[in-house]
Order: structure tokens, then sequence, then C-alpha cells
């Protein structure tokens, strides 16, 4: 648990995480039928829900990795910028 105070961005972030997962908890509940799904040569049944919010967690989940990891990438030439002096003749930060 976080001891720092709840600050306005960090509320709208749990706010519209709660949304989200309402949201597929309903979506899940409203198609509870059974699909037949293919991929390339197999076949299974499934719920709608999970043929669906499966693979966007799985894509979710891919794409958060993959940011990440192009981020820590950057961040040496970020934090060089950061230390440039912004106009000549300015003395850059320390």
């Amino acid at each position: 648990m976080s001891r720092t105070p709840m600050t306005s961005r960090r509320a709208l972030r749990a706010a519209f995480i709660a949304v989200a997962l309402l949201s597929a908890v309903a979506f899940a509940a409203a198609n509870f039928v059974l699909v037949d799904v293919r991929l390339l040569t197999v076949g299974f049944t499934t719920r709608l829900a999970w043929a669906v919010l499966a693979p966007v967690a799985v894509a979710f989940g891919a794409g958060v990795l993959w940011a990440r990891s192009h981020d820590g990438a950057r961040s040496p030439r970020r934090s060089a910028d950061r230390n440039a002096p912004s106009a000549p003749g300015e003395e850059a930060p320390r």
C-alpha cells in the first residue's frame, strides 16, 4: 500500500481502470453464448466473451511490455537532452 497522498491524476487513473473492468464484466455477462473458434488447424468451442477479451488482454500486455522496453532504450538520450542548455549562453542544469 502506498503512503503517498492520492492525487487527482491517480484518482482519475483508478476511476478509468474501474470503468474499464466493469465494462469488461458487463460485456462478458451480455455475451455468454458459445461460439466455434477456428485458428489455423485448431478448432474449439468457447464463450464469445473469452474469444474477445482474452486476445485483447494479451495484446494490451504485449503493448505495455513493448512500450516499456522501447522507453528504456530511449531514456539516456532523453536525459542528455534534458541536461542541454535551452538557450545560447545559458548554463546547463546540474
